[in-house]
């Protein structure tokens, strides 16, 4: 409304247009006595802010992996299929980290699958020269996205890892 309000697409109209909108919730939020209503906006975007911070770097460190192994001689890879179970996540949930997992240079969710009553992602892993710690890796997006997105306590994942196989 901000941008069409002042008619320009800017990146300074865009933020002082959420810098305003911001303003407005947290002083109607003030008259009414509802502080509660500005701690979930605020704690929101905070939220919102650290999982960009963290996943922002996890692709800075992905592209810096993928551009070292195209540029040294050899193939240097060691990939993996793992089997992820993502149970008691809801779809949203499961599209969301699905999409955080492709986006990462390396990894490729493949096949999203309900077997029973556990849901199990298929991920292609590139550089998995250790089991554990690529479902340490998947975890920790895991928990941050849980835990920065969605406001969620700590992760109880299990993951079953095969090697070069869908079995």
């Amino acid at each position: 409304m901000w941008v069409l309000l002042w008619g320009d697409l800017s990146l300074y109209t865009i933020v002082l247009g959420f810098a305003f909108g911001y303003a407005v919730l947290w002083l109607f939020a003030r008259l009414r006595g509802h502080d509660t209503l500005w701690n979930a906006y605020g704690r929101r975007l905070f939220g919102l802010f650290t999982f960009g911070i963290y996943f922002f770097g996890q692709l800075v460190k992905s592209n810096w992996q993928i551009a070292r192994q195209i540029l040294s001689p050899g193939l240097d890879i060691d990939p993996r299929i793992i089997r992820y179970d993502v149970t008691g996540l809801s779809t949203a949930e499961i599209t969301i980290l699905s999409n955080a997992i492709t986006l990462t240079p390396g990894t490729l969710v493949i096949d999203s699958r309900t077997r029973g009553d556990r849901t199990l992602l298929y991920i292609h892993c590139l550089f998995a020269e250790d089991r554990e710690t690529q479902i340490e890796e998947i975890d920790t997006l895991r928990h941050h996205m849980e835990r920065d997105v969605f406001f969620k306590g700590p992760p109880t994942p299990t993951a079953i890892a095969t090697r070069g196989t869908l079995a």
